[in-house]
């Protein structure tokens, strides 16, 4: 027979070990929810471009995960303002043609997989253009406050067909494709962007060189990708440049009577980037659409692939 002062001695062992293992449960589901809700801040590059190092700047977690005047005159005529602002509202809420209603496979091309070695290399050619309902050329420039090309052999000369020509052709078979130049990206920085959107001078000296650019080589839009827009003023003048190019957009395809030239933007998914430096119910309303960089979610941090 076992003595009653036992049966009690055991029975406080076993209810001080299940009280130990509902703890210990406990403390992994919140590591585990915790590590749902958002990716690990180890230091890490992204696929974006090799980031260059800049003096005094702090990383955040977010940036830790992601590793981006020669005018056209439009005359203002009593009530135009108030046509452009209608143009704007109403290209916002309704869809012009049924490929805006459909599913959007927005593709990049990068020109600098150009120099990737052997069967690395990826040249316009190499798209497969039935894929997408846009392709979006990464990167253009900016030079002197104004848009620009990049490499050397974007544009056509001396006899030799540059990437602007070679990616536009894709449009022979499949003439529905939009083809769009994007500015900016991580190695492009933060200061070339501050610099251009903080007078309104800045903005209209590099909007209406943007323009005749897109026009001159037939590109069907803009992508703006600031890799990141950070504080207040930043926030604001982010939303300034959006609503100042879509006006001029606007305009400029009333005046010729041509499509209007589309704007799209990649923006971050990071909470911090996001609250930091986006009002998103005032860019998405001057937007035609936007990329999510969600791959930044994803980096060498993980322990595998797929």
């Amino acid at each position: 027979m076992i003595p009653p002062r036992w049966c009690e001695f055991r029975n406080g062992i076993l209810l001080c070990l299940v009280l130990i293992l509902f703890i210990q449960v406990a403390t992994n589901e919140k590591i585990t929810r915790r590590r749902l809700r958002r990716p690990s801040s180890t230091t890490t590059t992204t696929n974006s471009p090799a980031p260059i190092a800049q003096k005094n700047s702090v990383r955040t977690r977010d940036q830790d995960l992601s590793s981006s005047v020669n005018r056209f005159k439009v005359r203002t005529r009593p009530g135009h303002r108030k046509t452009i602002d209608n143009a704007i509202a109403s290209s916002s809420s309704t869809k012009s043609n049924k490929d805006d209603d459909g599913y959007k496979v927005v593709c990049y091309y990068t020109n600098w997989s150009q120099y990737r070695p052997k069967i690395g290399k990826f040249m316009p050619e190499d798209i497969t253009p039935d894929l997408c309902t846009h392709i979006i050329f990464a990167f253009g420039w900016l030079k002197k406050g104004k848009l620009s090309s990049f490499e050397s052999n974007d544009e056509t000369k001396d006899g030799k067909t540059g990437l602007y020509e070679r990616i536009r052709s894709l449009r022979k078979g499949y003439p529905k494709l939009k083809i769009l130049l994007a500015i900016g990206g991580w190695s492009f920085g933060t200061q070339k962007f501050k610099d251009m959107t903080n007078t309104r001078y800045a903005r209209q000296t590099f909007i209406y060189s943007a323009i005749p650019f897109l026009r001159d080589r037939e590109f069907d839009g803009l992508d703006i990708d600031w890799e990141y827009p950070k504080g207040s003023d930043d926030k604001k003048n982010y939303v300034h440049l959006l609503k100042e190019l879509r006006e001029a957009f606007e305009a400029e395809a009333q005046e010729i009577k041509k499509p209007r030239l589309l704007l799209s933007a990649a923006v971050p998914v990071g909470p911090d980037n996001i609250k930091g430096g986006y009002d998103v119910p005032a860019v998405s309303s001057y937007l035609d659409f936007i990329n999510l960089m969600s791959y930044d979610f994803h980096g060498k941090w993980e322990r595998e692939t797929g």
